[in-house]
C-alpha cells in the first residue's frame, strides 16, 4: 500500500540501469520501502510490496555504480548527484568550532542579506533529513526589513488580541491543564513577554523591536499535519549553521510560530496550506554587537545506561 502523506500520495519510480547493474545487493539491504528484492542473480523492482518506492533515496545514495535511479515523490533524477569529496567535508574540530562560536543575536546591523546568501541558506536546510519522504516542511521567507516588520505588525496584532489569555485571572484558571512547572514560566515569562512585544514595559523603549530585533532576514519553517513535529526544527538548524557558517548573526524565535497557530487569518494572508503546522522562526542579519568569549552549555541531565537487565 503507497505511503499517503500530507504531500504526496502514490509511489516513486525505480529504474535499474542493467547494464551498470552487478547486483552487489547494497540496494536492497537498505530499502524499508519494500519494493526492492533478489530475483536469484539480479536485483527486482516490485511497486506492489510493502509500502512501495516512498522516494527515499537510500537505495540511489549506496549503488556504487549509479545503476539506480528514483523519480517521484519529490525527487527528480538531476536531484542525484555525487557526494562532496572528503577533503571538502568539515571535520569535527571546524564542525565543533563553528558550533562554539554560535551566539543567539539580538541586535542586528541594518543592511540586507544578498539573496545568493538567502539561497545558501535554504540550499543547506532542504538537506536536513525527515521523518517520512518527502519532505512535508515549508518555509515562508521574509527576505528584507520591509518584510520582516509588516510580518511583526500582523503577529503584534495578534497579540494584542490575545493578551488576555495571559492575564492573572485567566492564568489562574488553566492551572489545572499545566504543571507547577508550567504554570511558572507563563507567569514569570509569557506573560511578561507579551507585553514587552507591546511596548508596555518600562524596560522596552519605545519603538524598540523586542520581537524580531530589526533582523533584516526571517525564516519561519512549518511542517505538514503527517510529519514529525522535528522536522521544521532539523530544517530550522540547518539554516542556522548555514548562516553562521556565512558570517551572520542568528537567533531563533518561537513565539511567532505560536501565534500564526492562534490565527487562521493571518496563515491565509501568508499563503500557508492548510496542512502546516507552523514551527520555529529564525532571524538572520550582520551582528551589531558580534561576541567576544563563548560560554559552555549544559544538559539538564545525562544519564548513562549500562547493562539493564532483561525482563524476566
Amino acid at each position: 500500500m503507497p505511503l499517503r502523506t500530507a504531500v504526496a500520495d502514490g509511489v516513486a519510480r525505480v529504474t535499474i540501469d542493467v547494464g551498470r547493474c552487478d547486483a552487489c545487493g547494497r540496494c536492497v539491504q537498505v530499502c524499508r520501502g519494500g519494493p526492492l528484492q533478489w530475483g536469484g542473480d539480479h536485483i527486482e523492482v516490485d511497486p506492489r510490496r510493502m509500502f512501495g518506492c516512498t522516494g527515499c533515496g537510500q537505495c540511489v545514495a549506496a549503488c556504487p555504480r549509479e545503476a539506480i535511479h528514483v523519480e517521484g515523490r519529490g525527487l527528480a533524477v538531476e536531484d542525484q548527484r555525487p557526494l562532496p569529496a572528503a577533503g571538502q567535508r568539515a571535520d569535527f574540530g571546524q564542525l565543533n568550532a563553528l558550533l562554539q562560536a554560535r551566539r543567539s543575536c539580538r541586535v542586528f546591523r541594518p543592511e540586507p542579506v544578498p539573496t545568493e546568501d538567502v539561497h545558501r541558506i535554504l540550499d543547506a536546510a532542504r538537506t536536513a533529513p525527515v521523518s517520512l519522504p518527502p519532505s512535508g516542511v515549508g518555509v515562508l521567507i521574509l527576505p528584507g526589513g520591509n518584510e520582516v516588520r509588516e510580518f511583526r505588525r500582523g503577529l503584534l496584532d495578534v497579540v494584542a488580541r490575545r493578551r488576555w489569555l495571559f492575564r492573572p485571572p485567566v492564568v489562574w484558571l488553566l492551572r489545572a491543564r499545566l504543571d507547577a512547572a508550567q504554570y511558572r514560566l507563563v507567569r514569570s515569562f509569557v506573560a511578561p513577554l507579551f507585553d514587552a512585544y507591546l511596548g508596555r514595559r518600562p524596560e522596552v523603549a519605545p519603538g524598540e523591536d523586542y520581537f524580531f530585533h530589526r533582523a533584516p532576514l526571517a525564516l519561519l519553517f512549518y511542517a505538514s499535519s503527517t510529519s514529525h513535529p522535528a522536522d521544521a526544527t532539523i530544517a530550522a538548524t540547518h539554516a542556522m549553521l548555514a548562516a553562521q557558517s556565512l558570517g551572520y548573526g542568528t537567533c531563533f524565535l518561537g513565539f511567532p510560530g505560536f501565534l500564526l497557530g492562534q490565527d487562521r487569518g493571518l496563515r491565509r494572508r501568508y499563503g500557508l496550506p492548510e496542512w502546516a503546522r507552523p514551527g520555529l522562526a529564525l532571524v538572520i542579519g550582520r551582528a551589531a554587537v558580534p561576541p567576544v568569549r563563548g560560554l559552555r552549555r549544559h544538559f539538564a541531565r545525562e544519564d548513562w545506561v549500562f547493562n539493564v537487565p532483561s525482563e524476566s
